[in-house]
């Protein structure tokens, strides 16, 4: 059994399993999302538990995540800098959306595979992988972005998949 946080190999199984991965995103977009969720859940916490995300900060060093003006306050004080300053510094606007965006990769906070920021973290940071949330079905494309990124999602996709005897 590979080790739950060998970065490299899930890169690679990313790549290799892309068409794979599609089709089963397909295919458990046609099963019930409550059947799908009660599934899910089980399978994601296990490996929430046994993963240690400040071990990996993998996230931090690929996905660009969304923040809105409660956070960028939160966040500025924790630096103890002037929030105009702090959102100038540290996040750009969107063109997408009202939100805000971290404007880097890796994270301005990540430091040695942790955040220096982690008790004033953004919600999506804190939430991440999302795989406890309802209505899994609805994040899949979300799900396959992270797969190759998060030893979580990964290790959850690849259980889901053995869940159904998909190949």
């Amino acid at each position: 059994m590979m080790e739950l946080i060998d970065l490299p190999l899930i890169a690679e199984e990313a790549i290799l399993k892309e068409d794979i991965n599609w089709r089963f995103r397909s295919f458990l977009k046609g099963k019930d999302p409550l059947k799908i969720d009660e599934i899910v859940e089980p399978i994601a916490d296990r490996y929430t538990k046994n993963i240690d995300c400040t071990a990996c900060g993998n996230c931090c060093k690929n996905i660009m995540i969304s923040v809105d003006e409660a956070e960028i306050k939160k966040i500025a004080n924790a630096l103890n800098e002037d929030e105009i300053l702090c959102k100038q510094k540290y996040f750009d606007s969107s063109t997408e959306s009202e939100m805000i965006l971290i404007n880097a990769i890796p994270c301005h906070f990540l430091k040695d595979k942790k955040c220096t920021i982690y008790q004033s973290r953004p919600s999506a940071c804190s939430s991440f992988p999302h795989l406890d949330k309802p209505n899994f079905t609805s994040r899949l494309f979300s799900m396959l972005d992270a797969y190759g990124v998060c030893p979580i999602v990964y290790h959850t996709f690849e259980d889901l998949k053995s869940h159904f005897n998909f190949k």
